[in-house]
């Protein structure tokens, strides 16, 4: 499970906050959405996609394990059209089936879909997390599928050197920080005033959308 502390939390909203990522992701899933649908986010974390979600359908669920991702989730405010629950997506069935599922960097794909078939109803559900392993389990399968395959900008905005430095110290694995004439070499400068550094990050992805009645037939026959 994802360690949510205050400073993971504040570099991830600034991220998200200086781009249009979760925007540009979520209009790639509305694809797939109808107005009336009611969706899940399953392991929302910051509920970040789950908010960009909302002029897609009619109600986004976002359900994630940490107290704190959700604590955070609900103190950016209040939407009709949003619910955080916290809990495990496995405990926390839905009284009617959701409409679709988006599942991202969440679980194995025998997880997933075994969640998917039983929490969906007769839409479509997204799985946006290790596309090949996904793919091959689908083909094993024989189960139909659409695939997008996109990149975007996730690039991490910096306060100096020394913001960049704590944050690769707080996702280092074995403590080692790139020097400041390394950050220097890797960072960009920026448009922004208030965080004139930035690290590029571009992204790609893959979307699965998968039909949630294909794999309710599938397992209850």
């Amino acid at each position: 499970m994802q360690r949510w502390s205050p400073e993971i939390i504040r570099y991830l909203y600034t991220a998200a906050d200086h781009s249009r990522y979760y925007q540009d992701l979520a209009r790639q899933l509305g694809a797939f959405l109808r107005p009336e649908d009611r969706v899940c986010d399953a392991g929302c974390g910051l509920g970040l996609l789950s908010r960009a979600l909302l002029p897609y359908c009619a109600h986004v669920t976002a359900v994630d394990r940490s107290p704190a991702a959700v604590a955070a989730l609900r103190a950016r405010g209040e939407d009709p059209k949003l619910s955080a629950l916290t809990g495990d997506i496995r405990e926390l069935p839905p009284r009617q089936p959701y409409d679709a599922m988006v599942f991202c960097l969440f679980g194995g794909t025998e997880e997933t879909l075994a969640i998917a078939a039983r929490q969906c109803g007769s839409g479509v559900r997204m799985a946006g997390h290790t596309a090949a392993d996904m793919e091959r389990e689908l083909q094993r399968r024989g189960l139909t599928y659409t695939a997008r395959r996109f990149t975007l900008e996730f690039g991490q905005p910096f306060l100096s050197l020394d913001d960049a430095q704590a944050f690769f110290r707080l996702y280092s694995r074995d403590g080692a920080v790139p020097s400041r004439q390394e950050l220097a070499q890797r960072l960009e400068l920026s448009a922004w005033a208030d965080y004139p550094l930035y690290l590029p990050n571009p992204k790609p992805l893959c979307l699965l959308a998968i039909p949630a009645a294909q794999l309710r037939e599938e397992m209850y026959g």
